[in-house]
């Protein structure tokens, strides 16, 4: 069950990290970024809570909206950060996911923080002291929270994508986005009307079931 027990071992501001985009076979990596400012107030209220890939996208909707009423009450503050297609491709997708995280706390404009991040990587960012947290989004609200709001936006992100390169076909659609979430061993083929049209898919996870229909 997720909780504020990690961040309560820390002194001042906790960053919870985490992203959403390193298994799809497509589209860009969005990292979030969470820091909740009452711990002991906020507990029993986000039991809504969750890793984000264990929630329907329903409940996700609806954390979200109630996480936006704490935002407006200053009881939670997050950012976004995005490594692009191109970056992945050119730093390979570990890399490009620091590079997300670390825009993202650059957002924060914070001289000290600590850094919660799910995985285990390190960033080794500037002065902040971190600690990666393998299932971090099962652990920590502040993680499962950037989980949830990661891959809303992320959604969001694909849809339009999705809309906007209609040559795009896509099997295994269960939804207009739903392609960009599946992860490299399932059945994804993309037909791709234009190859200097891709700014889409990562040319570094090429395989025989991604193929160019000129």
């Amino acid at each position: 069950m997720v909780n504020f027990e990690i961040e309560k071992s820390y002194t001042g501001p906790v960053i919870g990290l985490d992203e959403v985009g390193r298994g799809p076979l497509a589209g860009p990596v969005i990292s979030c970024g969470c820091i909740f400012t009452d711990y002991d107030y906020l507990q029993d209220k986000l039991k809504f809570i969750d890793d984000s890939k264990k929630i329907t996208l329903k409940k996700r909707k609806l954390a979200f909206n109630h996480l936006l009423k704490l935002i407006k009450k200053n009881l939670l503050i997050y950012k976004l950060g995005m490594a692009t297609v191109k970056e992945i491709d050119e730093m390979n997708i570990l890399e490009a996911t620091k590079l997300s995280m670390k825009r993202v706390i650059d957002k924060f404009n914070l001289s000290k923080a600590n850094l919660i991040i799910d995985g285990n990587f390190k960033l080794n960012y500037k002065n902040y002291s971190e600690q990666s947290i393998i299932k971090g989004d099962q652990l920590s609200i502040s993680i499962a929270t950037a989980s949830i709001i990661a891959k809303i936006h992320r959604d969001r992100l694909m849809t339009i994508l999705s809309k906007k390169f209609t040559q795009l076909k896509l099997d295994f659609i269960v939804s207009p986005y739903v392609r960009f979430k599946g992860k490299k061993g399932e059945q994804a083929t993309m037909f791709i009307k234009d190859p200097s049209e891709n700014i889409l898919e990562f040319k570094s996870f090429r395989n025989d079931k991604m193929i160019f229909d000129n």
